[in-house]
């Protein structure tokens, strides 16, 4: 039995992959606007009795601390990694990876007055858990003067802020190990796209579409995540710790943040390299009972479906969706795995709480054209209203990838013509 706890519905993903696998799997949402998902789709409960309980995102360690307590993943405390950005940055230079130049700031006011002060271009950063990704911005000191003065009456209660440098990138990649009480399990590296438009237009997002693939032990993993290794099997974490760097052209590589959790949407890629003994490794591993994952050698890569008002955050026109009907054979398009869908009293498909997160679209294999190009006839062929997806999936991954093999850093499965 697998319990997921979810802080706002992030991981009903997995939940319901468990369920279509027929693995015994419950499902609790933290979050009181987001109780409808997966509702008559999975068991919807708290955890019962020796169930693993997975966490599917930060803020939960407590929960994990004081379980009385099957084994679980995820809900470790050195989650503050991700949660406090500046903590994250002084980790990693502790570590030995190198970061940009970084400063952190406690009011708005203070990064106004640094800016005030100073010239350059900078990344803005909100330090806090449920900030909207459209207040993370790129500008130049003038820029960003303009957008503060602006948002600093919606940043009023956001606790901490960084003001980071760029740097001169030929490759920004994420690097993530599966590590339980034994130690490394996996890892997998994983190239993101969070921009919402053709061509990397619109406002950044969570996830658009993603490709990741297992790798062994190489440079790659060696520069990035694997000196965090000890640390977090002395803390006794037990699940996914990811670190997104930057790699320049001169082969520096930088540490920009980490995700201590599962991932969005680079879970719905893992997951679809598993084949139906996905819950039973799960256990395993949440138990120490596991020292290597049975999984593709193949790459898997996934694109996001959604409808309005994705990918406005927290829009008051959410509830305005709430049970809006979504095609009756939409759990029966191959690959797709429901995020914020729930079943009507007749059993349809509909949209649980309105937000626009519908789900995502994956795929498994070798050839990125072969991949784009299922994935995107899957979407067009979806019937969803007013459906909204990423019709260049991963555009950067031919380039990305040329320079990992250029500069032999990490394998990759992927035949490109």
């Amino acid at each position: 039995m697998i319990h997921v706890a979810s802080a706002a519905g992030d991981g009903f993903c997995l939940a319901y992959r468990l369920k279509r696998d027929g693995h015994p799997v419950t499902w609790w949402c933290k979050e009181p606007g987001g109780r409808d998902i997966g509702k008559r789709l999975v068991d919807l409960r708290a955890s019962q009795g020796r169930a693993i309980t997975i966490y599917d995102a930060v803020g939960m360690h407590a929960d994990g601390v004081d379980f009385p307590r099957p084994p679980h993943i995820g809900g470790n405390k050195l989650e503050n990694w991700e949660t406090r950005r500046m903590l994250g940055t002084r980790t990693m230079t502790e570590h030995g990876i190198e970061v940009p130049v970084t400063r952190e700031f406690h009011s708005v006011g203070d990064a106004i007055h640094f800016l005030r002060k100073t010239d350059g271009e900078f990344y803005f950063k909100p330090d806090g858990a449920h900030v909207p990704k459209s207040m993370t911005m790129k500008g130049t000191s003038e820029e960003l003067l303009r957008f503060l003065t602006w948002a600093a009456p919606q940043l009023a209660k956001v606790p901490r802020f960084e003001l980071q440098e760029p740097v001169d990138s030929g490759c920004e990649v994420d690097v993530a190990v599966w590590l339980n009480a034994e130690g490394p399990v996996a890892y997998e590296v994983c190239i993101e796209e969070k921009k919402f438009l053709h061509g990397d237009l619109g406002p950044a997002t969570g996830c658009q579409a993603n490709i990741l693939w297992d790798v062994p032990m190489c440079d790659l993993v060696e520069q990035t995540i694997e000196p965090f290794v000890p640390t977090l099997v002395r803390a006794g974490y037990i699940g996914l710790a990811s670190i997104n760097v930057i790699i320049t052209p001169t082969l520096d590589i930088y540490g920009l943040e980490f995700t201590m959790r599962l991932g969005f949407d680079s879970t719905q890629a893992a997951v679809a390299l598993w084949d139906d003994t996905l819950g039973l490794q799960l256990e395993e591993f949440a138990r120490g009972e596991l020292v290597e994952f049975n999984r593709s050698n193949k790459a898997a890569m996934t694109v996001r479906l959604s409808t309005p008002p994705q990918p406005m955050e927290d829009s008051k026109d959410d509830k305005k969706h709430a049970g809006a009907p979504l095609p009756v054979d939409l759990l029966d398009i191959e690959g797709f795995l429901p995020d914020d869908v729930a079943l009507d009293a007749q059993g349809l498909p509909v949209c649980a709480t309105g937000s626009g997160f519908i789900g995502t679209l994956s795929t498994t294999g070798t050839s990125l054209d072969t991949m784009r190009e299922t994935l995107t006839d899957r979407a067009k062929d979806s019937k969803i209203g007013d459906v909204m997806y990423r019709s260049d999936p991963v555009s950067r991954a031919e380039k990305a990838l040329a320079f990992l093999r250029k500069h032999a850093l990490a394998p990759d499965p992927f035949a490109i013509e």
